[in-house]
């Protein structure tokens, strides 16, 4: 999730119960906030049990299985 308040924060919630959680049960999630500086700059900001209310933009577009940060180098 996109923090719209801070544009170079990011959320990442990682639900680490097993098996996942149903839908609609309260996830046993971990959430951390990381500050992105392109190109490839991250910091971890803050790590917490529950989503921050700041981060609520969904980016559709970083879940891409085509989106990298290692692009693929043609051999020649």
């Amino acid at each position: 999730m996109h923090c719209p308040p801070t544009p170079d924060l990011w959320q990442v919630g990682v639900d680490f119960s097993d098996p996942p959680t149903p839908i609609g049960a309260k996830p046993k999630g971990t959430y951390f906030l990381v500050r992105w500086r392109p190109p490839y700059k991250f910091t971890m900001v803050d790590v917490s049990d529950h989503p921050s209310p700041a981060c609520t933009e969904e980016d559709r577009a970083a879940d891409d299985e085509y989106r990298t940060l290692f692009p693929v180098q043609e051999w020649r």
